[in-house]
């Protein structure tokens, strides 16, 4: 089950920043999911920046060896801050984007909310993102490519807090949890038709991004 939303809050500059979904957000087999948005903004020659706030918490193994299945290791609580940055044009193109195996939709996707398969767990997941828009990045920070290790398709981002950064814009939060104990499980009801022969245990929906 998941619940997503987004906050926009109005502010005196302006600037607006919203959201298109070119990736409905989508259960599929155990506990893999997806989401996939571009940035639209009327702002130009900046960046769009999110600060991430995740916790990644399978909360228990619930393998049982005469199933047959493999037992898959279950990842520790952890809460994750990390930063990304996206270029905005003096035409308001965002880059980088990209698409991506699961991709329905022909608009580039700027940022993606990905989550494993685990089989045989029970746990949740929760990500919190908040939205700023700068004219420069700052250089204390140190974003780069790469620069937060799980940051995906995107092309700037760091571990390094860069303080302030003005007035928010937006605020997306999600929360997914999930129980997959039963070794028959193949899908989800209402979700995608991908199931476990078209997707391999990590291919597609790697460790989760966030």
């Amino acid at each position: 089950m998941f619940s997503y939303r987004e906050q926009i809050y109005i502010v005196p500059t302006g600037i607006s920043i919203r959201t298109y979904t070119a990736i409905q957000p989508t259960e599929f087999w155990c506990s893999g999911f997806h989401l996939g948005i571009d940035w639209q903004t009327n702002a130009r020659h900046g960046y769009v920046v999110q600060e991430i706030r995740t916790v990644n918490h399978a909360a228990r193994s619930c393998a049982d060896p005469a199933s047959g299945w493999p037992s898959m290791p279950v990842p520790l609580p952890r809460q994750d801050v990390i930063w990304e940055a996206w270029s905005i044009d003096r035409l308001g193109r965002c880059s980088p984007s990209g698409v991506t195996p699961l991709s329905t939709s022909s608009r580039p996707v700027n940022d993606n909310y990905w989550h494993a398969v685990l089989p045989h767990t029970i746990g949740g997941w929760v990500v919190q993102g908040s939205v700023y828009w700068v004219a420069r990045l700052p250089e204390s920070a140190h974003f780069r490519a790469g620069g937060a290790g799980q940051s995906g398709i995107l092309g700037l981002s760091t571990t390094v807090n860069p303080g302030p950064l003005g007035p928010l814009y937006m605020r997306r939060y999600l929360e997914f949890t999930w129980e997959c104990c039963n070794p028959t499980d193949t899908n989800i009801p209402g979700s995608s038709d991908v199931g476990p022969s078209s997707l391999p245990l990590g291919e597609h929906l790697p460790i989760p991004r966030r």
